[in-house]
């Protein structure tokens, strides 16, 4: 039997079809590349059948073609493998390049970022011991809340302790978690020998501070404790190593005795001791010393040699408990460092601040020095004193510390 020739409406609508129906795969925000190739076989299928209900069909229902793209289920989309993400930026406040270790509850964690309540995709469950000091919780965060950057998982960590690598780890999925101290407020009084009930998971939550963290499992022959982590395929820092002060000059004044000078005369050493002398001043100018000989002061010097110079730091602490207290740093660039006699220090800083600084390092090889170390409130990697960070409105690159609730005097 001779085939009817189809209507130009009918090849009309066959052709606009066909090119909605290749339109709608190929625009599909789920459907991978790969899944394309084999989806043209399946719409070329389609068509003929479609084109064979045009012969000999006038009069025909919805499309073969609209039934089958619309019950094409393609594959979600999964996280890229490791080898194809993009490699790690390395600068000191990338994620990734610097990471604060520590333990709660049974598992160590890498603190990679602050985090934000509002990531928070389910219920906040316990960590630690709800009876503990010190509470840890944990939240799941779906992967594409976050951006790729902070996506770490599977990538391999290098363990450092101090300026000695110790030990490499492997980054479990990035989660929120939440640390505080036990909140005052939510402590319920209760009869002689009775047991407070602790409070749960969600009242604590929001008395917490929030970290974006990864997992890791560290190596029995690993001491972790007080670890910091570096993505391994980053380069490794550059670190300054304490030195002795260089002797001075002949017939010059020692340098420690130069700089305590200069230390002393300075406005914040000035300040400091206003403050001393009208928190013991009775009215009868009888106070003796000063803030400094009342408190504790020390001198340090780090020697970075790959930028041909030293920093000398001279910090000095006075506190009264609850009372009247002081903090004063000032920071001296000596150079060059690999001659005996020192050149004049010049001042890089100066200022009522207090840090205790562990290690200095060159995170990022770019010429500006980092310091680990703890402050008032947790620890801390912050630019170096003087370092001519581009770190805006703030003085941390990335800190890790547990909220206090409550007044501790």
């Amino acid at each position: 039997m001779e085939t009817p020739p189809r209507s130009d409406e009918c090849s009309t609508g066959l052709e606009r079809k066909k090119t909605n129906a290749m339109r709608d795969v190929l625009r599909s925000p789920t459907l991978p590349s790969a899944s394309v190739a084999w989806a043209r076989p399946l719409l070329a299928l389609a068509s003929g059948l479609l084109a064979l209900g045009c012969a000999g069909a006038p009069a025909m229902g919805p499309g073969v073609a609209d039934v089958a793209v619309g019950a094409i289920d393609a594959p979600a989309p999964t996280e890229p493998s490791a080898a194809d993400r993009a490699p790690a930026r390395d600068a000191a406040d990338a994620p990734g390049a610097f990471a604060f270790v520590t333990k709660l509850g049974a598992s160590h964690w890498l603190i990679l970022a602050a985090g934000a309540a509002d990531l928070a995709a389910s219920d906040p469950v316990y960590l630690t011991d709800p009876a503990s000091s010190m509470i840890a919780l944990e939240a799941k965060v779906p992967p594409p809340q976050l951006d790729p950057s902070i996506r770490l998982e599977k990538r391999s960590f290098d363990l450092w302790q101090g300026s000695k690598k110790v030990c490499s780890v492997t980054a479990g999925r990035t989660r929120l978690i939440g640390v505080t101290a036990t909140p005052h407020e939510l402590m319920t009084s209760v009869g002689e020998g009775e047991t407070p009930a602790a409070p749960t998971a969600k009242e604590v939550w929001p008395y917490a501070r929030y970290y974006l963290a990864a997992p890791i499992d560290v190596p029995r022959d690993c001491d972790a404790s007080g670890a910091w982590a570096r993505l391994a395929e980053l380069p490794e820092p550059r670190f300054a190593t304490l030195r002795s002060l260089p002797p001075a000059a002949a017939g010059a004044p020692s340098l420690e005795v130069e700089l305590t000078a200069a230390f002393r005369a300075s406005p914040s050493w000035g300040h400091a001791q206003a403050q001393f002398v009208a928190s013991r001043d009775g009215g009868d100018g009888s106070v003796v010393g000063t803030w400094e000989e009342a408190g504790s002061s020390g001198l340090e010097v780090w020697d970075a040699p790959f930028l041909g110079s030293a920093i000398a730091v001279r910090q000095a602490a006075w506190d009264e408990g609850c009372g009247a207290s002081a903090t004063v740093t000032m920071a001296f660039r000596i150079a060059p460092s690999s001659v005996n006699a020192a050149s004049k220090p010049t001042v890089q800083f100066e200022g009522e601040d207090r840090f205790d600084v562990d290690l200095v390092l060159d995170l990022d090889r770019d010429g500006k020095l980092e310091m680990i170390g703890t402050d008032a409130w947790g620890r801390t990697l912050r630019p170096m004193w003087g370092a001519d960070h581009e770190v805006p409105d703030r003085q941390e690159i990335l800190s890790y510390t547990v909220p206090e609730h409550g007044c501790g005097c």
